[in-house]
């Protein structure tokens, strides 16, 4: 598991887990889970890397999050 530092003054930083790992052997998928398990219980949120989804799709997806966050709130 690798913790990534954050730019935030007292920010928690979050654990990395890789999702191949998942595919792997017999040991290294039940290692995986019980790493998963122990991430959700203490942590609640964690960065996947290793899922195959492409980065620009990524990208594309968090460009259109942050203009649909930046319209203005309208009441109905």
């Amino acid at each position: 598991m690798t913790i990534h530092a954050t730019p935030v003054e007292n920010a928690v930083s979050l654990p990395t887990l890789d999702f191949s790992r998942f595919h792997g052997s017999q040991d290294e998928r039940t290692a995986f889970v019980k790493e998963l398990r122990e991430v959700l219980h203490g942590h609640g949120f964690f960065y996947l890397t290793g899922h195959g989804v492409d980065p620009e799709l990524i990208a594309d997806v968090l460009s259109t999050a942050k203009r649909f966050f930046a319209l203005p709130w309208k009441r109905s």
